[in-house]
């Protein structure tokens, strides 16, 4: 079996800090049967390998939910504002439709040319606000990655893991290996509801907004009596 891992850092230019964001593939290979003997005197270390549903840690955690709640408010205020000017340059059309017949020609086409200058602008304005709107959404869960890579790291230290992949990137995996659920549940009860998207992408004093940061541990947690050796 072979592992390879390929780590991804999404920068392309925008603002707020960007969070890695780990793949792999998990594929299995047929050996003949003349190399098999060969092969058994060989052993490989089995490494403890899990695997999440990424796209649920954001969909189905409360912070991930409370932030997607944001953008789709902000997404219905801006489809709002769009058929809005519709509408407005809808009616300066027809009024501009009714003067022709009162003017000259190049009088008309002057303002007729200076209406498609005006209904160009509004479009380019609100593309390049639907293009920011698009590069929000893809920066909150950069930074919501980055938020939970913390409880993500625990859990993988506690299970005995030395790796977490994507489960949209392997080849093949048993349901088992799937800690999503329990994931889910801790980011929950650390977490919350998380900070406001504002606060979320918002740079931390004096760091740079296109470096990568590696997240803070959690704190390593008291033994239980059971884990304390007995004095002899």
């Amino acid at each position: 079996m072979t592992l390879r891992f390929q780590r991804v850092s999404k920068g392309r230019g925008k603002a707020g800090i960007c969070c890695s964001v780990w793949a792999a593939f998990v594929i299995g290979f047929a050996v003949p049967s003349s190399v098999s003997a060969q092969a058994n005197a060989f052993s490989l270390p089995e490494i403890p390998v899990l695997t999440i549903q990424r796209e649920r840690l954001f969909s189905e955690t409360q912070f991930g939910q409370s932030l997607s709640q944001e953008i789709a408010a902000r997404g219905r205020r801006l489809a709002a504002e769009n058929r809005r000017i519709e509408q407005e340059l809808a009616v300066e059309e027809g009024e501009l439709t009714d003067l022709r017949d009162t003017m000259s020609p190049e009088e008309f086409r002057d303002l007729a040319d200076a209406f498609d200058v005006k209904v160009t602008g509004a479009r380019n304005e609100q593309d390049q606000k639907i293009r920011a709107l698009t590069q929000l959404s893809e920066q909150a869960e950069r930074r919501f990655l980055f938020t939970i890579a913390p409880y993500m790291q625990r859990l993988m230290q506690e299970k005995g893991a030395s790796v977490i992949l994507d489960r949209r990137a392997v080849f093949v995996s048993a349901d088992a290996s799937d800690v999503t659920l329990e994931a889910i549940a801790r980011i929950d009860s650390g977490l919350g509801e998380g900070v406001p998207l504002e606060d979320l992408l918002t740079p931390a004093e004096g760091a740079a907004p296109d470096i990568e940061l590696v997240p803070e541990p959690l704190p390593e947690p008291e033994p239980t009596p059971e884990q304390v050796p007995a004095d002899n």
